[in-house]
């Protein structure tokens, strides 16, 4: 066997890249037209009825089962194919890492050539390279399966390629032949870390609904992300022409050749960076110089001290074109630190979503329904956590002060919403305090403004926040906020008198809380009689139109 591995190896690294595809698709009419549509822009990529032998062109069929991967996913399979010689492709329409891949079958999620079908990888003496995509698709997949069930004997290798019997990696090849992507509106590269479930993520996705009469927008992501982040893509459908989630797709070396090749389909006029990678920010020179005619726009500082701005020293961040802070402290550090011309600088706060705001105030409140919904009682006060579970948030400070509060008010519960890293962690915390009936875990909710009905209090702990979505959210419900002095949240909660803000550095916030809830009446009045006032100044659809002003600013400034 080890003679044949050999051997495999050494004819792929002999034989001549094919750079032409042909695929069958056995699959519903209408399922292979989405294909078709959006995959008109791959001129080497064939979807056949049946395999012309006469065309050099690597074969591969996708058959599905039951839930076919949706358009854009079957678009970013293609994509990465098109540059690499693999025997199949993987599609999980999860985060799960490997074995676990989200698919009701191995059919619906694997694209093989010709003479791969799973019988066939399933061989013990069979050969093969495959990869693993994950890509959340637009319609939500919540059944998993274990690959190595269905293929056996295979290795993962660099976090995404399924090895069997065969130690080597084919090369990936930048020969993707492309059109032009017709737009008929100025087209907007958006491309952030990641789409986990976060503020940044929404504050995008707002911005985006907002502006999508105005603008194409193509999403481009740069780094893998966990299950844990969750995972926004689902809110991309219909607000872009698509999305790329580069780094399943390709390797690091490659992410220049890929870049080049999405350039020349969707000829970008605007970059909008609204968060940052290390890969990014090692290799900024270089992406200015491929983007050298587009207008780049920076929205990746979040915080004065600590996250992207300690990378603003670095001369490639000083060749962008225009700068967003979103928030008046980031606006003095990029003028008096770094050296940022003031009138290279738009300060944009956050937005959210208002029109889905105002709808749930338009609702009675029925609070017997609202905490039956998510398993509360009724008759309890409740305070409530709201964001990831990370370092930057701080959980285990709001779990310790949680615990305190308890212990001395009989008529109170908390709430954690959200998950995370340290979500094992929280746990841990929460039993060793004997809380696990006290303190409640959700780690998802789909319509926050909904739980605000029911919540008492926001609790910020956080050790940076640009200005924290959860908190404008809560205002604009008129929660009262109990937080950390993070962003510009002192100035709204000060100017309102609508909650009580905290050190970042100390620890223990008991006698705060005590304070704050002693006069914990006046700030909910002052709260709810300022709700809209709130709402209507972080309104999506008014902060839109400074975005607005901002890509057309920069793209001025590059003419």
């Amino acid at each position: 066997m080890l003679l044949k591995i050999k051997r495999r190896i050494a004819l792929n690294r002999k034989k001549k890249f094919v750079s032409n595809i042909q695929i069958k698709v056995i699959a519903d009419l209408n399922i292979v037209k989405q294909y078709v549509e959006q995959c008109t822009l791959f001129d080497n990529l064939q979807i056949v009825n049946e395999f012309n032998d006469r065309d050099n062109a690597r074969k591969y069929v996708y058959a599905p089962k039951s839930n076919p991967m949706d358009s854009n996913q079957f678009r970013e399979a293609m994509f990465s194919l098109l540059g690499r010689n693999l025997d199949y492709i993987l599609v999980s329409s999860t985060l799960d890492d490997y074995p676990i891949i989200g698919a009701c079958c191995i059919e619906d999620a694997i694209i093989y050539k010709e003479k791969y079908n799973v019988a066939a990888l399933q061989k013990d003496n069979s050969i093969s390279c495959g990869k693993l995509l994950r890509l959340p698709g637009y319609n939500k997949i919540e059944t998993c399966i274990n690959i190595n069930e269905a293929i056996s004997g295979i290795s993962l290798v660099d976090e995404s390629f399924l090895l069997k019997n065969i130690l080597y990696v084919p090369e990936y090849h930048n020969q993707l032949q492309t059109k032009i992507y017709n737009k008929k509106k100025k087209m907007v590269f958006v491309m952030p870390i990641f789409m986990a479930v976060g503020g940044v993520e929404r504050n995008t996705i707002e911005i985006m609904r907002c502006l999508q009469e105005e603008y194409d927008f193509c999403v481009i992501t740069m780094e893998r992300h966990s299950k844990g982040q969750g995972s926004l893509n689902y809110q991309l459908n219909k607000l872009c022409v698509a999305n790329y989630d580069l780094r399943e797709l390709v390797e690091y070396n490659d992410y220049f050749s890929a870049m080049e090749q999405l350039k020349s389909i969707y000829n970008p006029d605007v970059i909008w960076l609204c968060n940052n990678s290390n890969w990014l920010e090692d290799n900024l020179l270089e992406f200015r110089r491929l983007f050298s005619k587009q207008a780049i726009v920076a929205q990746d500082v979040y915080d004065t001290k600590y996250g992207w701005i300690e990378y603003y020293n670095r001369e490639g961040i000083h060749l962008l074109d225009r700068y967003i802070a979103i928030n008046k402290k980031i606006e003095e550090c990029f003028i008096n630190q770094y050296s940022i011309s003031k009138d290279k600088i738009d300060v944009i706060y956050p937005a959210v979503d208002d029109g889905k705001i105002r709808k749930e105030i338009d609702i009675p409140i029925d609070r017997e329904a609202i905490c039956k919904k998510y398993g509360l009682n009724p008759t309890k006060k409740y305070f409530a956590y709201v964001g990831r579970l990370m370092d930057q948030k701080n959980p285990l400070r709001y779990v310790r002060l949680a615990t305190k509060a308890i212990n001395k008010y009989s008529d109170m519960e908390w709430i954690i919403v959200g998950d995370g890293a340290l979500a094992a962690q929280v746990e841990d915390a929460i039993k060793a305090n004997n809380m696990t009936d006290k303190i409640k875990r959700i780690p998802y909710v789909s319509n926050v403004p909904e739980l605000y009905k029911v919540i008492d209090g926001l609790v910020i702990v956080s050790y940076y926040e640009g200005m924290p979505i959860v908190s404008i959210e809560a205002m604009s419900m008129g929660v009262p906020i109990f937080g950390t002095d993070v962003g510009d949240l002192k100035i709204f909660v000060d100017k309102y008198n609508c909650g009580n803000i905290i050190s970042i550095d100390k620890q223990d916030d008991f006698e705060a809380f005590e304070l704050w809830y002693k006069n914990y009446l006046f700030y909910k009045k002052n709260a709810e009689k300022n709700a809209l006032n709130i709402l209507d100044f972080f309104s999506a659809n008014n902060l839109a139109l400074l975005y607005k002003e901002t890509f057309e600013k920069a793209l001025k400034d590059l003419r």
